[in-house]
C-alpha cells in the first residue's frame, strides 16, 4: 500500500551525506517478504494469514522499518480428514488437520471389543475341538474344557441399532441408535453386549428441546470399566468423526445447541464391561428385523 505525501512537492537532497536524508512527507511503499502464510490462532473456524514486509521511502530508497509483521484472521481453514477405525483391543481415531496452519481436531472412539462365539475348530491332528473364537479377530477366549462359568472380560456392550459396518462398511459390530428429537416422550433401546446378550436398557427422554440419555443394566454383577455417549449428526460424520459430539449420561442436554436444525441424529452408547453370561438378568439376544429397517430408514 502507499501512503501518499503530506506535501505537495518533495526533493530528495542528499547534500554531502553518502546516504539519502528520509523527509517525512516522502512516500512511503512496503516491499513484502514472499508469499503470506498460514499460521495457528487456537480458533477451530479460522487460521491467521501472516504477512511480513519492510517499509521504505520510494523516493530516496531509505529502509524505515524492516520486518514488519501484519496478521490478518478470519481465514477459513482447508481441513483435509483422515480416520482409523477401532479394533477389539484399539481405539480409533478421526483426525482433521488444516492443510494450511496445521490446526487439529481428533475425536477418539473406544476400543470396540472382541465379539465371541462358540465355534468348532479343526486342529492340526485332525480332531475338533469348541472354541470361543472372537469373530473379529480370531482370538481364542476359552475351550470346551475349561470352566462352566464362561465369564466375558471386556466386552463391548452398546445400545440396539443398525450395525456400524452396514452403515459405514469396515469390520466394526457395535451399533448405533437413530433418534428423532421432533419425537417427543420416553424411549428405550435394549443394551446388547457382544451382540450376543441383552444385559440391560438404555432409556432416552426427549421434552420440550431437552434430552435425558441414561442406562440400566439388568444385574449388578455386570462391572463397567468405562462408558462413553457420543452423538453424530449424521452417517457421514459416524465415518469421519466430524461434528461429532461426545456428551455426558443423566445430564439435560439441548442437542440443537450442537446440531441446529437437524432433527435425526445417531446415538453411540459405549460401555467396557465383565460379565457372567450364566447370570439370571442375562438373557440371549435376538435381533428384531421389523425394528432394525424402521430405525435404518430414519437415518439419512
Amino acid at each position: 500500500m502507499i501512503l501518499l505525501c503530506t506535501a505537495l512537492l518533495c526533493v530528495c537532497a542528499a547534500g554531502w551525506a553518502e546516504t539519502p536524508m528520509h523527509d517525512e512527507s516522502h512516500r512511503t511503499v512496503e516491499r513484502v517478504h514472499g508469499e503470506p502464510w498460514a499460521e495457528k490462532t487456537g480458533s477451530m473456524e479460522t487460521h491467521a494469514l501472516i504477512t511480513v514486509y519492510d517499509l521504505y521511502c520510494e523516493d530516496c530508497g531509505q529502509v524505515i522499518q524492516e520486518n514488519v509483521r501484519r496478521e490478518e484472521t478470519r481465514q477459513p481453514h482447508d481441513w483435509r480428514v483422515t480416520c482409523e477405525e477401532p479394533t477389539c483391543t484399539e481405539p480409533g481415531r478421526a483426525v482433521r488437520r488444516c492443510a494450511l496452519c496445521g490446526e487439529e481436531d481428533v475425536i477418539e472412539t473406544p476400543a470396540v471389543g472382541h465379539c465371541y462365539m462358540w465355534m468348532d475348530v479343526k486342529l492340526p491332528n485332525g480332531d475338533v475341538e469348541s472354541q470361543y473364537v472372537c469373530t473379529v479377530c480370531g482370538d481364542v477366549a476359552q475351550t470346551r474344557g475349561q470352566s462352566a462359568a464362561q465369564m466375558n472380560y471386556n466386552s463391548t456392550i452398546t445400545s440396539f441399532g443398525p450395525k456400524t459396518r452396514e452403515l459405514i462398511g469396515g469390520g466394526v459390530w457395535n451399533r448405533v441408535t437413530p433418534l428423532n428429537l421432533e419425537d417427543e416422550g420416553m424411549f428405550t433401546y435394549p443394551l446388547i453386549a457382544g451382540d450376543q446378550y441383552t444385559v440391560g436398557t438404555a432409556t432416552v427422554i426427549n421434552e420440550k428441546g431437552k434430552q435425558i440419555i441414561s442406562y440400566k443394566l439388568n444385574t449388578k454383577k455386570i462391572t463397567v470399566h468405562t462408558e462413553s455417549l457420543v452423538i453424530y449428526p449424521s452417517r457421514e460424520a459416524l465415518r469421519t468423526g466430524k461434528n461429532a459430539v461426545a456428551v455426558e449420561f443423566n445430564r439435560p442436554l439441548e442437542m440443537e445447541k450442537y446440531f441446529g436444525d437437524d432433527k435425526l441424529v445417531l446415538m453411540a452408547i459405549t460401555l467396557k464391561a465383565d460379565f457372567d453370561p450364566q447370570d439370571a438378568g442375562i438373557q440371549s439376544f435376538r435381533e428384531d428385523k421389523a425394528l432394525i429397517n424402521a430405525l435404518t430408514k430414519l437415518i439419512d
